[in-house]
């Protein structure tokens, strides 16, 4: 049996999570963001099973992704969040990719190649990121008056609080751009961007995070499930006395006789090395700290404390497997949650709960 970490995603969450959102914006269209491998959740598994249930509009960041998503949906909408390479226009032509335009060499390309052809045009309210500033808006207008634009785009900077006035202070400036483009359909919401309220959605939310399931609970009253469990296996213990180290440079050195647990787990597979001495694994319920550096492919973990008879060599410990153990980890890290589901690592184990 391998000993590699397993990724376990449950797609009955993963349905349940996308018609949740439809049901909470009704008048709304909901498209799924599946870039970075569907937030590490898999992007074949994930799109094949969203679109069974009707999701027929997608979002990636790279056009690499949307060509391999192509192959897995040739009738989906599909929208490339970096806009237009400038050595990849037939690639776009070709596998019928829709990019979200924002700089004016992608656009003065696309409307001499692609004339016929509809984009989607990103307006910078806030993020200072991509996308065209709130000057170039204007411009664009007046410089391509028969432009065809399907979606005006933006992206909150600050979504995930809600009490922030930069939101309201982007979509007032998104609102008066909106009147430049009045044929456009509008998108600004990402999952949590549409617990905002109604006026700060658009026509179409763009849903990533929140089809996992991984959004905190006193937002959704737990309507939405945990998609994915994350568990790696213990393949060594140790009896340590006090003051041996563990690890790389000798971070970490026992203070009492210690029971160590090697697990198959390191940063090669998403454990980031800013988890050393800080973060954790469960059993049953219980935490066990990480102890030392975390190695590229090994974890090492205090096991003194547990009182679980059957932590043995071969037993699972859980990384991750809902917003709360996610959360942890990610405040343990300093990072966010979207940084450890998408550092996931390539070689870890993906079991589905059914076929796709």
């Amino acid at each position: 049996m391998s000993s590699l970490p397993t990724i376990t995603v449950d797609l009955d969450a993963l349905e349940n999570n996308y018609r949740f959102f439809q049901k909470k914006r009704p008048s709304r269209k909901v498209a799924a963001v599946i870039k970075a491998d569907a937030y590490g959740l898999g992007m074949e598994a994930v799109s094949r099973t969203l679109w069974r249930v009707g999701c027929d509009t997608y979002f990636v960041a790279f056009f690499e992704e949307g060509r391999r998503l192509r192959s897995y949906l040739p009738g989906a909408t599909i929208y490339v969040l970096e806009g237009l390479p400038h050595d990849e226009f037939k690639t776009f032509l070709d596998y019928g990719l829709t990019p979200v335009l924002g700089d004016f060499k992608s656009l003065q390309t696309w409307t001499e190649k692609a004339a016929d052809r509809l984009c989607a045009l990103h307006i910078d309210t806030g993020m200072a990121r991509t996308g065209f500033d709130f000057q170039e808006a204007v411009q664009i207008k007046q410089a391509f008056p028969t432009l065809g634009v399907d979606h005006l785009m933006t992206h909150y900077a600050s979504g995930d609080d809600p009490i922030s006035p930069q939101n309201r202070d982007q979509k007032e400036k998104f609102s008066y751009l909106k009147t430049l483009f009045p044929e456009a359909q509008t998108s600004l919401a990402n999952s949590h961007g549409l617990f905002l309220g109604e006026d700060f959605c658009g026509d179409m939310i763009r849903v990533g995070l929140g089809l996992s399931g991984l959004l905190e609970e006193g937002l959704h009253q737990g309507s939405l499930k945990s998609a994915i469990t994350v568990t790696a296996k213990i393949i060594q213990l140790r009896a340590l006395r006090k003051g041996q180290s563990v690890g790389y440079n000798a971070t970490w050195i026992a203070d009492r006789p210690t029971r160590i647990a090697t697990v198959a787990m390191g940063y090669a597979d998403g454990v980031s090395r800013a988890l050393s001495n800080k973060g954790h694994f469960y059993f049953n319920g219980q935490v066990l700290p990480i102890c030392g550096n975390v190695s590229m492919d090994f974890t090492t973990i205090d096991v003194t404390d547990c009182s679980c008879n059957t932590l043995e060599v071969g037993a699972s410990v859980t990384f991750f497997n809902n917003i709360e153990t996610l959360s942890e980890l990610a405040l343990a890290g300093d990072t966010i949650p979207y940084e450890i589901l998408s550092r996931l690592g390539r070689r870890c184990l993906r079991v589905y709960t059914k076929d796709f």
